[in-house]
């Protein structure tokens, strides 16, 4: 596994900001998705794990990675030019990462 590269993150709490406000919205059953263009001329994303998840930084750290993973894959066919933020919402993703990793690949679809 490997995480999103410097300039493919979302990092600046002004970019998080302005996604969460003016940004579209996406819902799954264990993941929401929130997505605005991006200003930038490549994609960025962010995976947001509540403490309320998991009280294991160990555990939030591993789902982080693996829904980053995905993201990266994604980043790398170069559709899109949009700023992603992912937001786990439900304690079923740290049991099941196969399937959160399944519905990120479709909310992704659902965004093109």
């Amino acid at each position: 596994m490997s995480a999103l590269k410097k300039d493919n993150r979302v990092r600046k709490k002004k970019d998080f900001d302005t996604i969460f406000k003016t940004g579209r919205t996406v819902r799954g059953r264990m993941l929401t998705l929130r997505h605005k263009p991006s200003p930038k001329e490549k994609s960025r994303g962010a995976v947001v794990v509540s403490g309320k998840i998991s009280k294991s930084a160990v555990q939030r750290n591993k789902i982080r990675r693996t829904l980053s993973e995905t993201m990266r894959e994604y980043f790398k066919k170069g559709v899109l030019n949009t700023d992603i933020i992912v937001i786990v919402q439900s304690r079923q993703a740290k049991e099941n990462l196969k399937e959160a990793k399944e519905e990120l690949r479709r909310l992704l679809e659902s965004i093109r």
